[in-house]
């Protein structure tokens, strides 16, 4: 039967071995990228003797296994690595794959690693776009949604750079490593997340922050990523849109949606009489806070220590919801003077929506890119409602 499509439901089946961690190492130069990855899987209830992986334009250069010897063959035309096993892996067997190949970022396929608005006098500004199939053409992997799994990720690139990022949370702080050259250290082990919500930027950006406190106590903070020179009236502004995002998610959203809707409306007019509130009064609604938000079951609450919203120029999407760190394009990341009601409804709508990406989307992922009725029409639900 002749395919009319290029992807059917029945072509996303069941997994051959679970993916369980991946410790990546990105060494960023300006016209390639060196990058070696060590990816630990488990067998499931079957023996295997060869694995088939996704590998997108890469230039291979080892594999190994730390189980026995492997012979591989790359066929670049199909896009799949083919391992072979000397010995087969038997069922429920834990095994490491070691991968070494080079990434050659463009400025026109806007897929894997590529070229980003570049400010003048700087190195080249590079950024990830992963869905779908993005995280293919960074390293060899099982470019998956159902393939969960953790990360450890560690990035090497020029010290001009203002931010090397990634997913996750940074457990070693950056610092030089001579020749020019900087590195740092993410730990996203937490919650799973699907290579499709990978990110890794390297950039010269504008910072702009603002701690996010919930009505509990708990805080993380929230990043706004700009280009350097805009204006930051605006991106103070783009920040507190964020800010009452976040908590309406929190308030709004979860199982007891609609429960105690009076409670919770009284808890958000709080939050927002704090933003105008100074020395003593702030610390009375927060106790106040405190003692309400017992009442009652909240929605969805990050997981980070630190939520990016990233401006960029170039995407095939205008938006993406990279665990941690959301990308959005200038024109819709902050108002501008001449910014439309609907432009700016849009801007309100987009970080919503992509911030609500962190639980549906992330934590909750469909079988397949088939199941976008879960991961897109229930967030712009959400968003709708909002």
């Amino acid at each position: 039967m002749k395919r009319e499509f290029k992807y059917y439901p029945e072509d996303f089946g069941v997994l051959s071995v679970r993916v369980v961690h991946m410790d990546l190492i990105f060494d960023v130069f300006e016209d390639h990228t060196k990058v070696k990855s060590e990816v630990k899987f488990k067998t499931l209830n079957k023996p295997i003797s060869n694995l088939e992986l996704d590998a997108n334009n890469l230039e291979i250069s080892y594999v190994d296994c730390d189980y026995c010897e492997v012979k591989y063959e790359y066929k670049k035309d199909k896009n799949k690595l083919i391992v072979n096993f000397s010995k087969k892996i038997p069922a429920n067997t834990n095994f490491v794959l070691k991968f070494g190949n080079i990434v050659r970022p463009t400025k026109n396929i806007l897929e894997g690693l590529y070229y980003d608005e570049t400010p003048k006098d700087k190195p080249t500004t590079m950024i990830t776009q992963c869905q779908q199939w993005g995280f293919e053409r960074l390293v060899p992997c099982i470019d998956d949604m159902t393939a969960k799994c953790t990360y450890r990720t560690r990035i090497i690139a020029d010290k001009r750079y203002t931010h090397l990022i990634t997913n996750g949370d940074v457990v070693e702080k950056r610092k030089s490593i001579g020749n020019g050259r900087d590195t740092i250290l993410y730990d996203n082990t937490k919650t799973p997340m699907s290579s499709y919500l990978f990110f890794l930027g390297v950039g010269n950006y504008d910072s702009y922050t603002r701690e996010f406190e919930y009505p509990d106590g708990d805080k993380f903070q929230l990043e706004l990523l700009i280009f350097p020179g805009a204006d930051k009236n605006a991106a103070e502004k783009a920040l507190d849109v964020l800010y009452h995002a976040v908590m309406w998610v929190y308030l709004f959203t979860g199982k007891e949606t609609y429960n105690d809707l009076d409670l919770k409306k009284k808890i958000y007019s709080l939050v927002k009489k704090m933003d105008q509130a100074k020395g003593k009064e702030v610390n009375e609604i927060k106790i106040e806070l405190k003692k309400l938000i017992k009442n009652i079951t909240p929605g969805y609450k990050y997981t980070g220590t630190r939520y990016r919203e990233i401006g960029m120029q170039n995407s095939n999407f205008g938006g993406m919801e990279n665990v941690g760190n959301t990308t959005l394009t200038m024109n819709r990341i902050m108002p501008f003077k001449d910014m439309t009601d609907g432009a700016f409804e849009y801007m309100i709508r987009v970080k919503v929506h992509e911030y609500y990406h962190n639980i549906n989307g992330s934590e909750v992922t469909g079988r397949s890119p088939f199941e976008i009725w879960l991961n897109e029409a229930v967030t712009v639900h959400i968003e709708t409602k909002y």
